[in-house]
């Protein structure tokens, strides 16, 4: 099998990349000239390069994980989550072989709901509530419209990852990295001059490590496309408050939960993102499972086999 694949430097792309390559061809290709892959497009627009990479390595599946989920420049999320989609789905429709498109979707597209709310599930309409989740429910609508006419597509709608790999600009990532510069430091006395400054971490989220969804997306590109699934949710169905995790991550270092800051309102509402797994378990035939001290562990032993802890 042949795949075509974007985003191969990314938190899932660095992971997804060596797994295809255990069963399939797969051609990197990035918009972004600074990046490691097989061959370059000039933009996130240039539907003539891609078209003839497309004509020349006729490939049976397209995987689409190229996006931007922070970024101080509201344009950077339509260019690259939504334009680029775009450009994508118009070239393969196009192509005499239609190649099947699987998307990258975000739990970000429904917006936020309340503890104890019911979960979200695919046919509900999305009020997202950020630039990353408008832009992604947009790349989700121009899938779907290319999926009703002719092309084959794919949308999984990713919920929350972490795992081994991921950046400071997440919670967890966070925490791991202040574990690494200052897990050797800690005294019974010290951990009032350490602090670990956070947002409000009573939200829930529900979890998945990357590795998990990784093997789970070289499994999917390896099946058969069904019509019937073209939208999917990818997640437990299972929330977990960010603050019990950010707490078995400390323990596991025997790091007292007192280093933490949370800056909070006293009055802050607890939210919930949680999804219904129904229709993945009906597509896949078994559900997913978080195991948050696996997951955890590896990040741990990540950092503490690295040399780039960030200061």
């Amino acid at each position: 099998m042949k795949i075509l694949l974007t985003g191969s430097n990314g938190f899932v792309g660095r992971v997804l990349l060596p797994l295809l390559e255990e069963c399939s061809e797969v051609l990197t290709i990035s918009a972004r000239h600074d990046a490691e892959c097989s061959e370059y497009i000039r933009s996130e627009y240039d539907d003539t390069s891609l078209a003839r990479l497309i004509k020349l390595y006729k490939p049976d599946k397209i995987i689409h994980l190229a996006g931007v989920m922070k970024s101080e420049s509201p344009d950077a999320y339509y260019r690259v989550n939504c334009h680029y989609a775009q450009t994508i789905l118009s070239v393969a429709r196009a192509d005499p072989k239609r190649p099947q498109v699987i998307l990258i979707g975000s739990a970000a597209e429904y917006g936020i709901n309340y503890v104890d709310s019911e979960l979200f599930r695919e046919e509900q309409d999305g009020i997202p509530v950020n630039y990353y989740g408008i832009s992604k429910l947009a790349q989700t609508k121009l899938g779907l419209w290319y999926q009703r006419n002719g092309l084959p597509v794919t949308i999984l709608r990713v919920f929350n990852l972490t795992g081994p790999g991921q950046g400071i600009e997440f919670v967890l990532g966070r925490v791991v990295n202040y574990i690494g510069q200052y897990a050797t430091q800690f005294t019974s006395q010290s951990s009032i001059n350490l602090p670990l400054q956070t947002g409000f971490l009573g939200d829930q989220r529900d979890f998945l490590d990357v590795r998990d969804f990784c093997g789970l997306l070289r499994n999917i590109s390896c099946m058969d496309y069904k019509e019937d699934y073209s939208l999917l949710n990818v997640c437990t169905g299972s929330g977990i408050k960010v603050r019990d995790l950010v707490e078995e991550l400390l323990l596991l270092r025997d790091i007292p939960y007192s280093v933490v800051e949370e800056k909070a309102n006293s009055n802050q509402t607890p939210t919930a993102i949680v999804g219904s797994p129904k229709k993945f378990i009906q597509f896949y035939g078994s559900s997913l499972v978080f195991d948050s001290g696996r997951t955890l562990r590896a990040m741990l032993d990540e950092v503490a086999d690295s040399d780039t802890v960030t200061s």
